[in-house]
């Protein structure tokens, strides 16, 4: 009778423990590697803005060097060519490219 009553307390009292620790060792693993991960892409997303600021900037140089009528969509080819794979990484639209080239231009034509 004694066996019947302790021992699945003490079976029920050992899960719970086992439990708890297994969720406290996952929520752990959990949060540092989640951290880790946004910290990552938020890096690689600061490096990718970064490199296509740099792009902007020399293909509106390479505009006004060259002698061509639509300057900013000259840009636009120039940022498809030159770094495709930092604007399918940032999802940039045709034209946030083209506003974002043309203000660049403005500042470039003013220098």
């Amino acid at each position: 009778m004694l066996d019947t009553i302790i021992l699945p307390t003490i079976l029920q009292i050992i899960g719970a423990v086992v439990g708890l620790l297994l969720s406290a060792v996952l929520y752990e693993i959990r949060r540092r590697t989640g951290v880790q991960i946004r910290i990552e892409e938020g890096v690689e997303l600061s490096h990718l803005r970064e490199r296509l600021a740099e792009a902007i900037i020399n293909g509106a140089k390479a505009a006004m060097a060259a002698s061509v009528p639509d300057k900013a969509a000259f840009v636009l080819d120039y940022l498809k060519k030159g770094v495709p794979d930092t604007l399918e990484k940032l999802g940039a639209a045709d034209d946030v490219l083209l506003q974002r080239a043309k203000a660049v231009l403005s500042t470039v034509h003013r220098l």
